[in-house]
This record gives C-alpha cells, structure tokens and sequence, in this order.
C-alpha cells in the first residue's frame, strides 16, 4: 500500500532523474501564468492586441501592392503633384491599355514566369539529389562537402554580382557573350 502511494506521489510531482522537484514555474514559462489567461480582461487585452498586430502587418504587407494598383489606374501627373491623395482628378484605365500593348507587360511576365519555373525545378532538382547523397548514401567526405555548402550560404549575392557577370560577358569554352540571352539566367 504504501508503495503504490509513493509511486503515485512521484508521478504526480514529476521527479526528474536529477531529484530534485520541478515546479509548474520552472516548467512552464510564459510572459503570462495559467491563472493570468482566465481572467477575462487578459484574455480580451491580449486578443485585442493579436488582432491589431495582424491587421498592421496586413496593411504592411498589402500597402505597397495596394499603393501600386492605385498608381497604375492614376494620371501621372496626380501622382507627381500630390501622391497621397486618392484619385483627385478621377481615373484613367488607359493606362492599363498602354502597358499591355505599347509596353507588352504580357510578354514580361511570361518571361519572368518562365525563369522562374525552371530556376525553381534545377533547384529542386539540385537539392533533392545533394540532400539525398548527404542524409542516405552518407559518403566519407560528406561532413566536408556539408560544410562547403554551408560556407557557400554565408556569401554575399552582391560579392558574386560582378565575378558573375564577367562570366557571362566572356564564358570561357564559348567565345561569344550570352549577354540578353535565356542562358545568361
């Protein structure tokens, strides 16, 4: 009897191996307690602050494409004399005419469409068959070749920009340059 009174004890309080008695303060750590939450005006302050954090960080993160939308439709002239205001001299749609056949924004996007597929499918490709190789085959050199690719990351893309573009300019089995072309990317 006694013994299963102990064992019960002992799960209640949750004895580390250690033996020292862990509190619920050390074991659960929050800028506010359990008790804290049940009150009601906590609960509501704290989700009143969450949702107007969420909606700031919407409009952070939808102003500009909002901002640019209006600037699209907007007479430029509106734009440059007052930019803040809101439609002040009405809209002008043929502005969206103007971008879709005189600038061919249609064939800008395709080709950015494009680059990106298949930047996205050799860098699948890449990472799949790298991650593969260094989790499953496991080669001799492979904590060698893990901290290559690592010290790869902590390079800047901007210390790359020119190196990168003194190859396309001159490749070196090619001759010619492959400057305005698919390959360059």
């Amino acid at each position: 009897m006694t013994t299963t009174v102990h064992l019960r004890d002992a799960a209640r309080s949750e004895v580390p191996q250690t033996g020292r008695r862990v509190g619920r303060t050390q074991r659960d750590r929050a800028a506010l307690s359990p008790s804290d939450w049940r009150r009601p005006g906590v609960r509501y302050g704290f989700g009143i602050t969450h949702a107007v954090l969420l909606a700031l960080l919407v409009v952070a993160g939808l102003g500009p494409m909002l901002m640019l939308a209006r600037f699209a439709v907007t007479p430029t002239s509106d734009i440059l004399m007052t930019p803040m205001s809101f439609f002040p001299n009405g809209i002008e749609w043929g502005n969206l005419d103007q971008a879709w056949n005189r600038v061919h924004i249609d064939r800008y996007f395709l080709n950015t469409v494009a680059l990106a597929a298949g930047s996205w499918l050799v860098q699948i490709l890449v990472a799949t068959t790298g991650g593969y190789v260094l989790s499953v085959l496991r080669p001799a050199y492979g904590k060698v070749l893990q901290a290559l690719v690592l010290a790869t990351m902590f390079v800047p893309s901007v210390v790359l920009l020119v190196p990168l573009y003194l190859v396309i300019v001159h490749p070196p089995l090619l001759g010619q340059s492959l400057l305005n072309t698919f390959w360059a990317v």
